[in-house]
């Protein structure tokens, strides 16, 4: 058994099993999101290539999703991602990423 201290100072047991899974799905979320990222970054490049406006690709992403959700193609919990969403489209959008705001 692994043993983690708790917020009170005493010591947690989990399983082998337990622990396993659990950084197996901390690993399988984090690959999950490099994943979502890559493909919002390259949408947002599409977007930026055909002349839309950096202030204008979040809300075109933004109403995408929402129309994603409303046609029942994405589950009802996925509402629970908007802000990573977010947060994913603004680190594709970061000076870094468009060096060149002319594009």
């Amino acid at each position: 058994m692994s043993h983690f201290p708790s917020g009170d100072g005493k010591a947690i047991s989990l399983s082998p099993a337990l622990h396993y899974a659990l950084i197996s799905a901390d690993a399988q979320h984090r690959a999950s999101l490099d994943v979502l990222r890559d493909a919002i970054c390259e949408y947002v490049e599409d977007l930026r290539e055909q002349g839309m406006p950096r202030h204008e690709v979040a809300n075109a992403i933004r109403r995408r999703v929402t129309e994603m959700r409303s046609s029942g193609v994405t589950a009802p919990l996925a509402a629970r991602v908007d802000g990573i969403v977010d947060e994913l489209v603004a680190s594709c959008l970061e000076p870094s990423e468009w060096p060149r705001e002319s594009r």
